[in-house]
């Protein structure tokens, strides 16, 4: 029993023994400690490296280069994913440590999700944890990661691209500039599938003034009706009958149409003046586009072949068919024809985008049989319609004077909700109120505003370039100069949320129009210059990515 008690009671080998026992657990930990050290410093270069490709995917994706441009959507995925990995290995620094790496994306229209799975041999972790009976096996550690890349934090987008088509246009092969420079644009703007997200362009091409074709009645107002003529003597004077015409004596009048006494129809210039007005007949006088358009002849159609049939009398005031005025270039007077062209809206809603059955914009007359004021090129809607797109932009024509302020407000305007009866269906601008959507306009220009309009012709303010003075009314613009028009136009814009970019292409050695670009532009990284068409086609391309902002979302 004693020597029972001696071995119990005996301490020499506890301190050994426990030291045997815990030396495992020390292993352990400490091993721990020096591989997860390393397994975070390669996750971090794993999640590092997914980011950079993510956006670099992105990137190359919103640029839709030429060797993109013909892949069906399948075939673009598989070359986007390729290019990311290649990416991501040439960034990923631990390539030899991590065993078994995968890297993969899920790719869609609204986010580009990087993967990587893999292995990481442990240095110390596993060999020690098969010294302590039950630990789990630490020979690797797996890693895992993913990121996600928003492709468009700003949601859908609205973009009005507004384009200098004016005359100087014409010249160094600046109209082929532009055109490429813009189908650049919405080659990396618009994707073939608009399914998640949309994407939508209007063109506003600009001259002397902005074509809106077919609906010109509706923006400008219709033009008054002429009076249809049912009889005319062989006379002298000629006496016209049109019943309830509402003439007046003094009031000038243009006569067309008129079938067997076509001698009496007006010529390109000319006008008549009203004499012995009834309620359905008057006489008329031949007018000198002189001397301040003093009376003339009679109007003797005794010799003229007789009267069958047809024809109407027009008013030639303004909202008329035709425009009688006195130019600015001395008593010379002057008859211009409406166009399907418009200018600036004035009055209380000048600098608004107030709709058109609320307030209607300016008219445009011009010289009968060439109205140069009126470009030839037609304003088109929102749009994701690429080759609808490709199609307005290579029918684009350099061609006449520059009423830059005209091209702004339509430029608003087709990214207007106010608008919708204009541009309607799916060329309907969202509401303002639609966070969802960002509305941004690319005002691009030579920098050469010279016409603003008084009465719808161009006015006798407006400055060099801008046409003859003897083609100017003697009255100036209400609003302005156009230089002004289009900066008070682009504030108000701003004013409600929308992001203007501004490109000077070539840009005139002016002081209004380095203004015109600093002052429209958002803020300065939102002001380009371009001095080559390299250049232009660079920055449209720019634009467009950056309206496609990226951003890592996780």
């Amino acid at each position: 029993m004693s020597h029972f008690k001696a071995f119990f009671k005996s301490d020499g080998g506890n301190i050994a023994l426990l030291f045997g026992l815990t030396l495992p657990l020390f292993l352990l930990f400490t091993g721990g400690a020096v591989d997860f050290s390393r397994y975070n410093a390669v996750r971090a270069d794993v999640i590092e490296s997914l980011d950079a490709a993510g956006l670099a995917i992105a990137q190359l994706d919103a640029a839709n280069g030429p060797e993109l441009r013909d892949l069906t959507e399948a075939e673009r995925i598989d070359y986007l994913k390729d290019f990311g990995r290649d990416f991501f290995h040439e960034n990923f620094s631990q390539e030899g440590v991590v065993e078994d790496l995968a890297v993969d994306f899920d790719i869609n229209n609204l986010t580009i999700t990087p993967r990587a799975s893999g292995r990481l041999k442990t240095l110390l972790l596993g060999a020690f944890s098969g010294l302590v009976p039950g630990a789990a096996d630490f020979t690797y550690i797996n890693v895992n990661s993913d990121t996600e890349i928003t492709r468009a934090a700003n949601g859908d987008t609205e973009v009005a691209l507004i384009l200098d088509t004016t005359g100087s246009m014409a010249s160094d092969g600046r109209i082929e500039d532009l055109r490429a420079a813009a189908r650049e644009f919405v080659d990396v703007l618009i994707r073939a599938d608009q399914t998640d997200y949309f994407s939508k362009v209007a063109v506003v091409p600009y001259g002397g003034s902005v074509r809106v074709g077919a609906h010109a009645a509706e923006a400008r107002g219709a033009v008054t009706a002429p009076k249809a003529i049912t009889a005319i003597t062989r006379s002298n004077p000629a006496t016209v009958t049109a019943p309830d015409h509402g003439f007046a004596n003094g009031d000038h009048i243009r006569i067309a149409g008129v079938q067997g006494m076509t001698q009496i129809n007006s010529t390109s210039g000319n006008v008549f003046v009203v004499k012995n007005a009834t309620a359905n007949t008057f006489q008329i006088r031949h007018v000198s586009e002189s001397s301040d358009a003093a009376d003339g002849n009679w109007v003797d159609s005794s010799t003229y072949s007789s009267y069958a049939s047809g024809g109407s009398v027009y008013c030639t005031t303004p909202g008329c068919q035709f425009h009688f005025f006195r130019s600015d270039s001395g008593d010379d007077w002057k008859v211009f024809e409406i166009t399907d062209c418009v200018s600036e809206r004035t009055g209380v809603n000048a600098y608004t985008d107030e709709s058109v059955t609320v307030s209607k914009v300016g008219r445009v007359y011009g010289p009968i049989g060439g109205a140069y004021v009126c470009p030839p090129s037609e304003v088109a809607g929102l749009t994701s319609d690429k080759q609808d797109l490709f199609d307005t932009i290579d029918a684009l024509q350099a061609n006449g004077n520059t009423g830059g302020h005209v091209g702004v407000a339509w430029g608003w305007y087709a990214i207007s909700p106010n608008f919708s009866n204009i541009f309607a269906g799916d060329s309907a601008p969202a509401a303002w109120d639609n966070e969802e959507v960002a509305k941004s306009i690319v005002l691009m220009t030579d920098g050469e505003y010279n016409s603003a309009y008084c009465n719808g012709v161009v006015a006798q303010n407006s400055t060099s370039g801008s046409g003859p003075t003897s083609d100017h009314i003697n009255c100036d613009a209400p609003n302005g100069h156009s230089y002004d028009q289009a900066l008070a136009l682009c504030q108000a814009m701003k004013n409600k949320g929308v992001i203007v970019y501004t490109v000077g292409f070539k840009i005139v050695n002016s002081q209004n129009a380095r203004d015109l670009m600093s002052n429209c532009a958002t803020s300065p990284a939102h002001e380009y210059l371009a001095e080559d068409g390299d250049a232009l086609k660079r920055h449209f391309a720019a634009i467009a990515q950056s309206i496609s902002q990226l951003h890592v979302s996780r």
